[in-house]
């Protein structure tokens, strides 16, 4: 994407002016802290799931229960549930818990190294317990971290900040699955520490400190069109991580030093997916840039099939990378979702962001389950994911098309505009623009049929959303049907 993407006043769009971030740093260095802090959070849980120094304790409890993946996803439905319920609860306990949380994982990851090596088979309940206690951990660490993200000023600097997180990643994983087994334990017992200090850097202020209410300057979109996204993007994540290396922990899924081969053409063609869908993000809002990417991301889906794949003769390393960039994107578009929802949806911050992950971790829950239970459903998972999309897809592009039958009479709609102009104190050219914006007209119409050019256009309508003390045209539309 061009480093001068600038995104345009687009009644959809996220972000259209830079917003207070409340934080003490600025610019680049609020960036690369959030990109370090989102990428080390995902080696952690990565390195604890799948690297070789844990892969007898993940088998323990394999052996004894079920796949610790299982478990991951059940504590992260239960973290995120709790979010969801009471978020200004866990916002006023933001402070101690940013202190607590990093040290627990600590406690966990070391007990989950220690419940083979020391307790031997004894060390099952251990080692589950482990698996909770640091799911918890990570849904609270995420949370955090997804809130701060959501004040970077500019939609486009999200992307890329999201997407070095998964980029840096994917590298350091593989890096560090090259390492001895002490050194792994070692090296991803103090992960929480370094993630807690980014997070205490990046933080500024707390998230009980933040308003939940939407900043001026980032315009609502439909609650029902943000909820979707909010459903389809995590479960389809929930779908590529099942289907992946990631998708369940012990030594059939261990990352080790042969990775490297196949991360580095991952992350390249990851960059590339990420560059397609959101390369033209001064153009569209919010609902056009996911609409596309859900796009790409079905297509991405076809190479989810393993076993065709290997029958076409595909190199090993070649389909391991194709695997691992569709669930980097996925994963990607997942965490997007979640901040585009924080900054757009009139709930707390907390609650945006753990509904995203609640989606997801239940979806991975019942996938676990059931490629566990059942062989050969990689294919009917995948079909029916994309069932589902294209189902909620068509109720969508159905309630859109009631709504647009649901207008106003011309002559009506002249009455009301200038009621509602009349109350506002609108001059009369901006009641002029008013009544065109409220019939849908867009900008270029507005200028030639009021004969003036496109500044006095811009002027006008920026001078009528601030009398109605509005953002948007989405909004300018729901106040004249709200009359």
């Amino acid at each position: 994407m061009p480093a001068s993407c600038q995104k345009t006043l687009d009644p959809n769009a996220v972000g259209d002016s830079p917003r207070d971030t409340g934080h003490g740093l600025a610019g680049w260095p609020t960036a690369v802290f959030l990109v370090l802090g989102l990428a080390l959070l995902d080696v952690w849980c990565d390195m604890l799931g799948h690297c070789s120094a844990m892969a007898s304790a993940s088998q323990l409890v394999q052996d004894v229960f079920t796949n610790s993946r299982v478990f991951w996803s059940l504590s992260l439905v239960f973290c995120c549930g709790l979010m969801v319920l009471v978020p200004q609860k866990v916002e006023r306990a933001v402070r101690v818990l940013g202190v607590v949380v990093p040290l627990l994982a600590v406690a966990g990851t070391l007990a989950y190294a220690a419940s083979f090596s020391v307790f031997g088979s004894a060390g099952a309940g251990m080692g589950m317990g482990a698996v909770l206690l640091t799911g918890v951990c990570y849904g609270w660490l995420e949370m955090r971290f997804l809130c701060e993200a959501a004040r970077v000023g500019r939609f486009v600097d999200i992307v890329w900040i999201l997407a070095a997180s998964r980029i840096i990643k994917t590298v350091v994983v593989a890096i560090l699955g090259s390492y001895d087994a002490v050194a792994q334990v070692a090296v991803d017992a103090l992960m929480p520490v370094g993630i807690g200090a980014l997070l205490s850097i990046v933080g500024g202020r707390a998230v009980a400190g933040a308003s939940s209410s939407q900043p001026s300057g980032v315009p609502r979109v439909d609650r029902t069109t943000m909820i979707a996204f909010l459903i389809m993007y995590p479960v389809l994540n929930a779908v590529a991580r099942a289907l992946s290396n990631l998708g369940f922990w012990g030594s059939a899924n261990v990352i080790d030093g042969a990775s490297i081969a196949s991360s580095l053409p991952a992350s390249i063609l990851f960059a590339a997916f990420v560059y397609f869908a959101f390369s033209r993000c001064q153009e569209e809002g919010i609902v056009g840039q996911f609409v596309r990417a859900l796009l790409v991301l079905l297509a991405c889906f076809l190479f989810l099939d393993e076993q065709t794949l290997a029958a076409l003769g595909v190199a090993t390393v070649v389909i391991d990378s194709l695997m691992t960039a569709v669930e980097l994107f996925s994963h990607f578009l997942f965490w997007l979702i979640a901040v585009a929802a924080i900054r757009a949806l009139d709930w707390p911050p907390v609650r945006s962001a753990a509904v995203s992950e609640l989606v997801m971790s239940f979806a991975a829950l019942v996938f676990g389950l059931a490629l566990q239970g059942f062989s050969g459903l990689g294919r009917m998972i995948v079909g029916a994911a994309m069932y589902g999309v294209i189902v909620i897809a068509l109720m969508l592009l159905w309630k859109m098309r009631e709504s647009s039958l649901k207008t106003f009479d011309v002559d009506g709609l002249e009455d009301l505009c200038g009621r509602i102009a009349a109350e506002h104190g609108l001059s009369p050219r901006e009641t002029e623009v008013f009544k065109l914006l409220a019939q849908g007209r867009s900008r270029s119409f507005i200028q030639e049929e009021l004969v003036i050019s496109d500044a006095t256009v811009k002027s006008h309508i920026n001078r009528v959303y601030q009398k109605l003390g509005i953002h948007s045209k989405q909004d300018l539309i729901s106040l004249v049907r709200k009359r």
